[in-house]
């Protein structure tokens, strides 16, 4: 959809010449002309709506009604309801990309008006699953559906992200050679890769097909549409409750791929195209070294070696 950006001018401009919009109408015009794939699209929309219908909530309509005062109340209120630092980060970045792209690049509005630091992150010491956890999730999903058994182990053994699983066709899966295959459109980073299915995964897999029968996306609702990522999520929210797994998550999943692969000897280089991710610094914040490979690597190659026997 075109939108002719003179005549907004003409339309948002006041008596006192500030330039503002309705949020709405922000979140309108970022997404239909922020140039994105379709997973940075997805994002944005999810994160926005949340963030956008809160100020609505709170009478915030216009652009030039977001200030720092009204954006550390934001920040509180998603504190208090849980969230983490990480995400609270994201959902204000977003918001900044959406007003710095008005303002900036189409000069729609004035602003942004406030100024956020970025809080601390909690760093990812101990957001794996342990081997543990890990045996105790495959012992849960053997007698659940078909599809909690295939959501987790594809999120587990391939590291691939919620909103990619939805994104899986039919026609990208190669039961002979045990891959999925990941179109660039259907990435976050905008690389097309592949995934690859381990022997009983793949008989799950089978099963699967035959008894949901998709059409066109591998995970499908009632109405032949792909599932949202919130659903991905909610299969494994049931099971973080059902174990009491505080530390369970689509993301985590992700990680501990990640950190187990390179702990039993993987390649670096191979993790970081297994997970999509474009530099090998994505791949070295991402994942932990654990206790096991710091206490192997010391034995390998600690200068003891050179003591005389």
């Amino acid at each position: 959809m075109n939108i002719d950006v003179n005549e907004l001018i003409k339309t948002i401009l006041d008596k006192t010449n500030t330039k503002y919009l309705p949020l709405l109408e922000c979140k309108r015009i970022f997404l239909t002309r922020y140039i994105q794939n379709i997973q940075t699209q997805s994002y944005y929309q999810h994160s926005l709506k949340n963030s956008i219908n809160w100020f609505l909530e709170n009478n915030i309509i216009n652009s030039n009604q977001i200030n720092t005062a009204v954006i550390q109340t934001y920040i509180s209120y998603l504190s208090r309801i849980g969230n983490k630092p990480q995400t609270i980060n994201k959902k204000i970045g977003a918001l900044i990309a959406m007003f710095n792209y008005l303002s900036n690049d189409l000069e729609l509005i004035d602003g942004p008006h406030f100024k956020f630091n970025k809080l601390k992150e909690d760093n990812f010491e101990g957001k794996i699953l342990t081997p543990e956890e890990i045996r105790n999730c495959y012992s849960y999903i053997q007698d659940k559906s078909l599809r909690i058994q295939l959501v987790f182990r594809l999120l587990l053994e391939t590291g691939v992200r919620r909103t990619e699983a939805t994104r899986i066709k039919l026609a990208n899966i190669n039961l002979n050679e045990q891959t999925i295959f990941l179109q660039n459109l259907d990435t976050k980073a905008g690389k097309s890769r592949y995934l690859f299915i381990q022997d009983k995964t793949l008989e799950i897999l089978k099963n699967y097909i035959d008894a949901y029968n998709p059409k066109f996306y591998l995970f499908e609702n009632e109405q032949g549409l792909a599932l949202a990522p919130s659903s991905i999520e909610s299969v494994i929210y049931r099971i973080k409750k059902d174990l009491d797994l505080n530390n369970l998550s689509p993301h985590v999943l992700r990680r501990s791929f990640a950190t187990y692969m390179l702990d039993n000897g993987a390649n670096i280089v191979s993790v970081k195209d297994l997970l999509g991710h474009s530099t090998l610094s994505q791949t070295q914040k991402y994942v932990i070294a654990t206790k096991k490979q710091l206490q192997r690597d010391c034995q390998n190659f600690n200068p003891s070696l050179f003591e005389k026997k």
